[in-house]
């Protein structure tokens, strides 16, 4: 599946906010001009504003397009992160 459209759209809306909402929004914590993100079982640094993905547990591994889309449009969604302290299934996410 070609996401390089997609890519483009999440790259420039991560690029279009600040450091400081995304951090707000995502709770992710932000080390220096990254965005540290744990995703299924990954430790991935996420480089702002070229929005570049670097695998810290294994660097010379490549994200796929695909999870790079994702996690782009995770960090900027524009609701705050809700913490319910229970578990739900992905059809009741909001939005």
């Amino acid at each position: 599946m070609d996401y390089t459209a997609a890519h483009k759209i999440a790259l420039e809306k991560f690029q279009q906010a600040s450091l400081k909402e995304i951090e707000e929004y995502s709770r992710y914590p932000i080390h220096g001009d990254q965005v540290l993100v744990e995703f299924i079982g990954q430790k991935l640094a996420i480089k702002y504003p070229t929005g570049e993905f670097y695998n810290q547990n294994n660097p010379e591994e490549d994200i796929p397009l695909g999870t790079q889309v994702l996690i782009l449009h995770y960090l900027v969604n524009r609701s705050s992160a809700m913490e319910l302290d229970e578990l739900i299934s992905y059809k009741e996410l909001p939005g």
